[in-house]
């Protein structure tokens, strides 16, 4: 039973973390770190300007890893939900998904998961 409801918990967590942005945030992190690099890389670049855009760099980085930071908290919250539910639905699900082996079944069933699903999408 636990097994089920582990195969069932693990698609729910996958298809919420599919749907949740974080393709934008982790863009413009990495977007925002490249021309922080090439800013400082630059010798066309005074010192000047390079002191004054760095803390507007830095100020776009700390949004974008806040908001990834709240996506990721938020999954987090999504998973402790579902193991809430499905422990009304066996008392011992919480304890399953929590040990060694459960969390090891569903680490491999989401992988296989978001992989099928990443091939079912590109057909």
């Amino acid at each position: 039973m636990n097994i089920a409801l582990a195969l069932l918990f693990c698609a729910a967590l996958v298809e919420a973390a599919a749907r949740l942005p974080l393709q934008k945030p982790l863009h413009d992190y990495l977007a925002v770190s490249r021309r922080a690099v090439a800013t400082l890389r630059s010798r066309r670049i005074s010192e000047h300007w390079k002191e004054r855009i760095l803390p507007a760099y830095a100020r776009r980085m700390l949004r974008a890893s806040v908001g990834v930071g709240l996506l990721l908290a938020l999954i987090l919250a999504i998973a402790a939900g579902l193991i809430i539910l499905l422990n009304a639905v066996s008392g011992s699900f919480g304890a399953f998904v929590l040990s060694p082996f459960g969390a090891v079944l569903c680490a491999g069933v989401s992988m296989v998961f978001w992989m099928a699903r990443a091939r079912l999408a590109h057909e």
